[in-house]
């Protein structure tokens, strides 16, 4: 009399459990390996933003200025048309791995009330240099920048390095 077995042998169970384990394996490799590079991208993303933001206000106030009154690489202090802003002057400098503005009635730049910090937490000025370029037809201010997100990364868990970015900019003031 023959007798029928269904199912699997020990071997095939062995085969099949083995096949599954290396799928599973190599999906959660993927995943892991996506959710590592998405974290990434937002610190990166979130850096750039905070660099977009700063260079736009930067590049703004410089624009609106009639001159500049005094500059050192880490400080400069513009004179403000006064049709644009209410205040005298403004000191724009560099301090802790911010930069700093602060709005004076006058124009040797002695900052009334608060000093605001430009740059969000999300990112750090590791350096920032002004060079004023006085030409006939109006001054000229470049500055060189430079960001860097490690307290983000290490916030994050993230293994690697810390994301640098360096930019530089030319403005040259209006003549109102």
């Amino acid at each position: 009399m023959e007798i029928r077995r269904s199912g699997f042998t020990i071997i095939e169970a062995m085969i099949y459990i083995t096949i599954s384990g290396v799928l599973l394996l190599a999906i959660l490799y993927f995943f892991s390996d996506s959710i590592f590079h998405q974290k990434r991208l937002d610190i990166t993303s979130a850096t750039l933003n905070d660099a977009s933001i700063l260079m736009n206000r930067l590049n703004t106030e410089i624009r609106n200025s009639v001159g500049v009154y005094s500059s050192t690489s880490s400080d400069i202090c513009l004179i403000n048309n006064q049709s644009v802003y209410l205040y005298g002057s403004t000191r724009i400098s560099f301090s802790n791995n911010s930069v700093l503005i602060g709005r004076s009635s006058d124009s040797d730049c002695s900052p009334l009330g608060t000093v605001t910090s430009l740059n969000s937490n999300l990112s750090q000025i590791s350096s920032l240099s002004f060079d004023h370029i006085a030409k006939n037809y109006g001054d000229i201010v470049t500055y060189d920048i430079s960001f860097t997100s490690p307290s983000v990364i290490a916030k994050s868990g993230l293994p690697g390095e810390d994301s640098n970015y360096t930019y530089s900019s030319s403005i040259t003031i209006r003549s109102w």
